[in-house]
């Protein structure tokens, strides 16, 4: 099985040069501004996207990071500017996180005739899913992100199995980063630490949450010098809030006319404090309307109609391609993902349940705040893994009345879900569509 598991590998990642090199995409919004803040860095600016507004509107201290700008800019100081070298780099990561999916799902699963069945399938997902390696050929974090995250979970998964000193320290490394480079990955920080706690290790806790301050507190000293204000990594967290709950919120992230006029006038630090304090009133004074919109923009999170097909460099055909790929995957993981996680509950093991509380915590931290496509990826591994598990067992299992019924359950649910987030945003769909044509 493991000559397997090489050439997938392999495959993925010249997959993954393939398209950074045949379609060569500039960097462009989100991207841009993660290139020029590491061009910043590299030529002294300091953490700056553009040095021609005023500093309290430089958009840099807004986006998340700075994990993956300061990647960029050791890439650029060392090697020099070459999109191609971030390329290759971003297909190593890419193929690096399927191996660890892979290592994962081997150790999570006891069956010895399974686990490697099991590890090969998740890796494969997780390598082929078209949402997940088309990124590779973007300057943005999720690459990064996703190859931290899956070596946080790898990190825990081998704490749990040797519980030592080496193990933790190596842990809380790894959230350390993953924290810096997207803090979503917070809650499951304090997961592993209750955890911990529970299983009475309290000299590795300890060991666990030291790396972690050393990491990330420098960085949220030197927010507060410099702005004069509690920023733990970007001040994203309260736009986004505003953002995902006011009056004109549609469950997506766009900036209302009030948003852009006060982040205009006062800048994006002020902008997140006050988008705490916006969202928090928006939810205490409106509760039916932000209910509402829990519900919209949980069904916008679990829908199969949300492929990854709009980027700018995509035209007609590759448009209609690339949606039908990401949906047909997302149908896949998400159906057979939750199915698995649900199968896996019943077992009752320690690091099942650990994996599954993880994953509850991406859809958690994100639906109160806006949701898009790319806002979900935290959740890929997760599924991904546990659509293995599901379908290691489903030759010898779908016959049986209970395994069935919870997929067929699921997958039904999964669908009207997104025909019901198709109606209800048919014009904004549209507009898609009449891109393909």
């Amino acid at each position: 099985m493991k000559k397997y598991l090489i050439i997938i590998l392999i495959l993925a990642f010249f997959l993954s040069i393939g398209y950074s090199f045949y379609f060569r995409i500039e960097p462009l919004v989100d991207a841009r501004g993660y290139d020029k803040t590491a061009q910043n860095l590299v030529s002294g600016n300091g953490y700056r996207e553009k040095l021609d507004a005023p500093f309290f509107l430089d958009h840099a201290v807004a986006r998340v990071g700075p994990g993956y700008q300061f990647f960029l800019a050791g890439i650029y100081k060392i090697f020099g500017r070459h999109l191609w070298l971030v390329w290759f780099l971003q297909a190593i990561l890419h193929s690096l996180s399927g191996f660890l999916i892979y290592k994962i799902s081997k150790k999570i699963f006891q069956d010895k005739e399974k686990k490697e069945f099991v590890g090969i399938i998740s890796a494969a997902l997780f390598l082929f899913f078209i949402d997940i390696w088309e990124l590779t050929a973007m300057l943005l974090t999720e690459t990064l992100f996703l190859f931290l995250l899956i070596l946080s979970i790898y990190s825990a998964v081998k704490f749990f199995e040797g519980q030592n000193y080496k193990n933790s320290i190596f842990a809380g490394a790894a959230f350390g980063l993953a924290v810096l480079t997207r803090p979503t990955i917070l809650p499951m920080f304090l997961i592993m630490l209750g955890a911990m706690m529970y299983k009475k290790q309290f000299k590795n806790a300890a060991l666990f949450f030291i790396p972690l301050v050393l990491i990330v507190a420098p960085w949220t000293i030197r927010n507060y010098k410099v702005h004069n204000a509690f920023i733990l990594t970007s001040a994203a967290g309260g736009i986004n809030l505003w953002m995902g709950n006011n009056p004109e919120a549609t469950g997506e992230s766009f900036y209302t006319k009030e948003m852009s006029d006060y982040i205009g006038q006062r800048g994006f630090v002020a902008a997140e404090k006050k988008g705490f304090n916006e969202g928090v009133k928006f939810i205490l004074e409106e509760p039916l309307k932000f209910f509402e919109l829990l519900l919209r923009k949980t069904s916008i999170y679990f829908s199969l109609t949300r492929p990854a097909a709009f980027w700018f460099h995509l035209k007609g055909f590759g448009i209609f391609l690339t949606a039908l790929l990401s949906s047909g995957f997302a149908f896949v993981i998400f159906s057979f993902g939750i199915s698995g996680a649900l199968k896996a509950l019943k077992e009752k093991k320690f690091l099942l349940n650990l994996l599954i509380s993880f994953a509850v915590t991406a859809p958690f931290i994100v639906i109160p705040l806006v949701v898009e496509t790319r806002y979900r990826y935290q959740i890929y591994p997760f599924l991904i893994i546990f659509s293995g598990y599901f379908l290691a067992d489903i030759k010898n299992n779908f016959r049986e009345k209970h395994f069935r019924n919870v997929f067929l359950i699921v997958a039904a649910v999964l669908i009207l879900n997104s025909g019901f987030d198709l109606l209800t945003h048919f014009d904004q769909f549209q507009k898609y569509f009449d891109k393909i044509l």
